[in-house]
């Protein structure tokens, strides 16, 4: 069975080794938790007669598993089909609480050992005023585990850790959890005799030989620091992952939040797993937990370690949208998550853009490697920003028409402002549209609008009835952004611009150069299919296109850019096209497609306003995206075209 998935999975593969979770029998060892959601409504406050202070009235309590619980709830919920439990919880209210909601899972907990003495089940009560929690309460600081609890509790681990798949071994307290010494040492005799061990510790990593270590970026430093390792000055964390791995002679799993993964062998150096973008708020309390049960658990099916961590990651990503809660993810959602998964590539290269590899003699980036010859015979070009700068200063039009719809202010906006906003109000409201603005430049047109929606709603000036659709607010900004480029087509027609000056640099000569190879060139834009054909034939180059010129028709209820370059690469693939076909544009759209459809991917980097040279924000967002290579214009057309035409990329990069 064939359990490794790429950084864009194939729905088939992911179902596979989604199937072989759950055949998966794991045991989780550690700190079993709850916690205690306490929902206040300051409204319904009163003054306490004995204290003199407001009470927080509770409209609503939830309870959940915690720690090494939330693992297990983790591990349920993505169907495992064997779930055991090794801890110790206090004879006490919490514990009840606590395996009441362990069995509802399905986990067994005879492994659960009750310790009556010195022993509260560690139990985080945490108060949700109007939404935000504050101050949280410990149970359990204060705990000291028993030398016959740990017998006990390993004694039960003893008689079954041969028939698991997996034991995770998870340290969730730093004080008054069951990590004390003597237990540590008994663990560290049993735990080799699993098939698999991970360990998630935050400080106990280097107990036990053999495991796979998941880490977080800190506490690898930590351990790094620790160990004294022998690592270089400005050593990044792949160095650190990697030293790591072979100072223990084991795998390494480092987890960098939004940035992704690491996971390193001995003697093998640290593979990088790219990131997944959210957009949107998150919450990432447990999704370290929700990481660690996905990764073991696919480890246990028979995946290699990169593999595991991608499903981890999108196990992670599914629970971070679970606001004011832990969460967690199931096949279904992890299966939804991985058709629309915006992925982040290569952090450190995309934020050094003074270490960029550079083709000899050229400003040509190359960002990874390739083998000696990659042949291609398609290549479908992104159509503004890449060739034309028709459509430059999107930002300009952008901002007004999203301030104007917050404040309800726009030309034809419906209801209107429920309130006339004062002075500070609008500031306060450009502001976030410019912070927004920023924050979303690559993503597309569609889900900036949905977050105009949010954002609409949360300064409240318009009512709720007048709150457009995302489809609507585009169709707006679509309408203002053509009142620009239609005076500016209208300027080429007459003579007063030519095509050198709304094209970037470089452009025409390179289409020409690459059609008089024998390559067959395709247009892929999400602006509608006539207005592209009308402003490439206006340039003078839409005969070069023999591939065809591909816009958007029809509802703009979707992204129309995603959907024509999704229809172009798969008629490719389908046709049984020849060779790697290779994707350029300058937006992160069109380099994910070209990513997920296996093409070699051109980031064009280019400074819309001057037309050429390198805009090293732009430039960021494409590494992320996972562009193979970056120019910042079509200067060096004679050696881009080489590269494209005969597939002469070394595999030492040509220069420095």
């Amino acid at each position: 069975m064939d359990t490794s998935i790429g950084p864009y999975p194939e729905r088939a593969r992911l179902e596979t080794l989604l199937r072989g979770v759950a055949r998966t029998r794991v045991a989780v060892v550690g700190d079993f938790c709850l916690d205690w959601y306490f929902d206040i409504d300051t409204a319904g406050a009163e003054v306490s007669i004995e204290t003199a202070l407001p009470t927080w009235p509770v409209r609503r309590i939830r309870t959940a598993p915690g720690g090494a619980g939330n693992v297990v709830t983790n591990l349920c919920a993505l169907g495992v089909q064997e779930v055991r439990c090794f801890g110790v919880v206090g004879a006490d209210p919490f514990a009840s609480v606590l395996t009441t909601h362990l069995r509802a899972l399905g986990s067994d907990v005879a492994g659960l050992v009750t310790q009556a003495v010195a022993w509260t089940t560690p139990t985080y009560m945490k108060p949700l005023v109007d939404g935000v929690e504050r101050n949280r309460i410990d149970a359990g600081a204060g705990n000291a585990l028993s030398n016959e609890s740990a017998e006990r509790v390993l004694a039960a681990l003893a008689q079954l850790v041969e028939t698991i798949d997996v034991l995770i071994v998870n340290q969730q307290l730093a004080r008054g959890g069951v990590h004390a010494p003597a237990f540590r040492a008994g663990l560290a005799r049993i735990a080799p005799r699993a098939r698999i061990v991970v360990v998630d510790a935050r400080e106990h990593a280097d107990a036990y030989a053999g495991a796979i270590r998941k880490l977080n970026e800190r506490e690898a430093v930590a351990f790094a620091e620790a160990l004294d390792l022998p690592l270089a000055a400005g050593s990044g964390l792949a160095d650190v992952a990697a030293a790591l791995a072979d100072h223990w002679g084991d795998a390494v799993c480092v987890t960098r939040g939004g940035e992704g993964a690491l996971v390193a062998e001995p003697g093998g150096g640290a593979v990088p797993v790219p990131g997944i973008a959210t957009d949107g708020p998150i919450d990432t309390v447990g999704a370290g937990d929700a990481f660690v049960a996905s990764f073991a658990a696919a480890l246990g099916a028979g995946a290699d370690g990169p593999s595991a961590a991608r499903l981890a990651n999108l196990a992670a990503a599914v629970t971070v949208r679970t606001i004011g809660a832990t969460g967690s993810a199931s096949p279904e959602q992890i299966l939804d998550a991985a058709e629309q998964v915006v992925y982040r590539f290569r952090p450190e290269i995309a934020a050094s853009p003074e270490a960029a590899r550079l083709v000899e003699q050229s400003e040509i980036e190359i960002v990874t490697r390739f083998p000696a010859a990659r042949p291609t015979r398609h290549v479908v070009f992104d159509h503004d920003g890449t060739i034309s700068t028709l459509r430059e200063g999107w930002e300009a039009v952008m901002e007004p028409l999203m301030v104007g719809a917050i404040l309800g202010f726009a030309p034809d906006s419906a209801g209107g402002s429920t309130a006339e906003p004062a002075t500070a109000a609008v500031a306060e409201v450009r502001a976030a549209v410019r912070e927004f603005i920023a924050r979303t430049t690559g993503v597309q047109t569609l889900v900036q609008m949905e977050g105009l929606r949010e954002l609409v709603r949360r300064f409240g000036f318009v009512p709720e009835e007048a709150v457009l659709s995302a489809a609507a607010y585009k169709a707006r900004y679509n309408a203002a952004l053509m009142r620009i480029v239609e005076r500016r087509t209208a300027k080429v027609a007459r003579g007063e611009l030519s095509v050198d000056d709304v094209t970037v640099k470089g452009a025409v000569s390179f289409l020409q150069r690459l059609a008089q190879a024998g390559l067959v060139l395709h247009l892929a834009s999400g602006t509608d299919e006539d207005d592209v054909v009308r402003e490439a034939t206006l340039l003078g180059y839409a005969a070069l296109f023999t591939g065809g010129i591909h816009g958007a028709r029809g509802s703009i209820d979707h992204e129309p850019k995603r959907v024509v370059l999704q229809g172009i690469l798969r008629e490719l693939q389908d046709g049984g096209a020849s060779g790697t076909p290779v994707v350029i544009g300058d937006g992160p759209v069109e380099i994910r497609e070209g990513v997920r459809a296996g093409a070699l991917t051109v980031g064009v980097a280019s400074d819309e306003v001057r037309r050429f040279g390198r805009d090293d924000a732009k430039r960021a967002r494409l590494v992320r995206a996972g562009a193979d290579l970056i120019v910042p214009d079509y200067s060096a057309v004679e050696p881009l075209t080489r590269l494209l035409c005969a597939g002469a990329l070394l595999n030492d990069g040509g220069g420095a």
